[in-house]
């Protein structure tokens, strides 16, 4: 039981930082855009 909430958390955290990574980049993906803009 210990094993398989062991990998759960594992999980949860790679999606994590997953999601963060992608917010970042898209983040970053934006402030180009803007830039051009002006």
């Amino acid at each position: 039981m210990a094993s398989l909430l062991v990998s759960r958390e594992g999980t949860c955290q790679s999606n994590f930082q997953s999601v963060t990574i992608a917010a970042r980049v898209s983040h970053s993906y934006q402030n180009d855009i803007e830039e051009q803009i002006k």
